[in-house]
């Protein structure tokens, strides 16, 4: 029996949801964090701006792990 060797995505599909969701908001608030640091001073409209983004980004990866966590909960109930 010859079994082929594992590859890189057959490691990502073994990895849970609730693991993706757990990463994807780490991500976001790390990101968040780190876009923080290096943001410019000053009050002018471009800095406003740059910082609504990083909220709206955030929020979105927020969001997305809450979506990819909650599908994992359901899948599991349904079993």
């Amino acid at each position: 029996m010859n079994k082929q060797p594992e590859t890189g995505m057959d490691r990502l599909k073994k990895v849970a949801l609730w693991q993706w969701g757990l990463i994807t908001i780490v991500a976001g608030v790390f990101a968040n964090m780190v876009m923080t640091m290096q943001a410019p001073d000053g009050d002018s409209a471009a800095v406003r701006g740059q910082v609504a983004g990083r909220v709206i980004a955030t929020l979105l990866f927020v969001l997305i792990g809450i979506a990819l966590i909650v599908v994992d909960v359901i899948r599991r109930r349904r079993k």
